[in-house]
């Protein structure tokens, strides 16, 4: 019987540890495998800002608001991350989407009150709120700024706007108080004196009396006459005097029935009548005002849109020099 000879206590031990240098070595170059199939990326703060404004760039609003959000996380203690903050605000102004640009705008201009980028953020803020139909909140916003700041030319940028708001609005004595805050040296860049004469001839537009209309109306197509709305006044008048006419007919003919419908209809269609009279007269003299208010502005290249100033500041109107 043949004895087979125990390899030596040190050769077994050197072949068990040759066997576990292989399986870590195997495993090892699994895992980079799965790493480089798996495409996993380490990106740096440049790369993540540089990719949000790269969106942003290419109007994909959203998705830039949600890396620029990104940045914010991951990086905190960036000098970048007061810009990116107020490019979540751009990029849902940008989108047309007002309350959560107001609400990232706002809150960035009350989180960093010093950075040049908070006037920015309040002028947007306020013309988010005109979008929305709320000029009395984008004034009290605007006059707030104006009472803040500390640059002459920023207050002046938003009592002009306030004083265009109020223009729209065709509230001329507001608007003429608002043009009053300007400060001397600004009064000739902003035409102010070519704005209180426009202001002037508001004051002087031919205008029609809704309560004349209205008593007018009282024969059928006159109050639409006096507001030059002529061919309302012909259709008034032949409305009612054809129901008027069926009316008194049919009595005469001994159908009560229908006369007295007849002089139902005839009584909304005159009622509707002297009310659509009275309703002209103030259309009209809208019309008028807002027709001269576009005239200005057309003048003045009068824009409610936020653009950059020459100086680097923000303002909320482009105007002529």
């Amino acid at each position: 019987m043949t004895t087979l000879a125990r390899p030596p206590k040190g050769y077994l031990n050197g072949v068990a540890a040759l066997v576990g240098l292989a399986v870590v070595l195997f495993y090892a170059g699994t895992s980079a495998a799965e790493i480089s199939a798996g495409g996993i990326l380490v990106i740096d703060a440049d790369r993540q800002f540089a990719f949000a404004e790269s969106l942003f760039d290419q109007r994909k609003f959203s998705q830039a608001a949600t890396e620029y959000d990104r940045f914010i996380h991951f990086f905190p203690g960036d000098e970048r991350t007061p810009l990116a903050s107020f490019k979540i605000g751009q990029a849902y102004f940008k989108e047309g989407r007002w309350q959560p640009a107001i609400r990232e705008l706002v809150a960035f201009a009350e989180r960093f009150k010093e950075s040049r980028l908070a006037v920015r953020a309040r002028f947007t803020a306020s013309r988010c709120y005109l979008e929305l139909g709320d000029s009395r909140t984008a004034v009290a916003m605007l006059t707030r700024l104006a009472a803040e700041t500390k640059d002459p030319e920023v207050a002046d940028q938003a009592w002009y706007t306030i004083g265009w708001i109020h223009m729209d609005a065709l509230d001329w004595k507001k608007a003429r108080l608002a043009f009053d805050h300007i400060s001397p040296p600004h009064r000739g860049t902003y035409n102010l004196p070519e704005i209180y004469a426009g202001l002037q001839a508001a004051r002087e537009l031919k205008s029609k009396n809704p309560r004349v209309a209205g008593v007018m109306a009282l024969a059928p197509g006159a109050g639409f006459a006096y507001c030059q709305r002529y061919r309302d006044a012909l259709i008034a008048l032949v409305a009612n005097g054809l129901v008027i006419w069926a009316a008194v007919d049919s009595f005469d003919n001994g159908n009560d029935g229908l006369g007295v419908l007849l002089s139902v209809l005839g009584a909304g269609f005159y009622g509707g009548s002297i009310y659509g009279s009275i309703a002209c007269a103030h259309k009209y003299n809208r019309r008028q005002a807002h027709g001269l208010v576009e005239r200005l502005k057309q003048d003045f290249k009068i824009s409610l849109a936020p653009t950059v100033s020459q100086r680097g500041g923000f303002m909320m109107l482009t105007f002529r020099f």
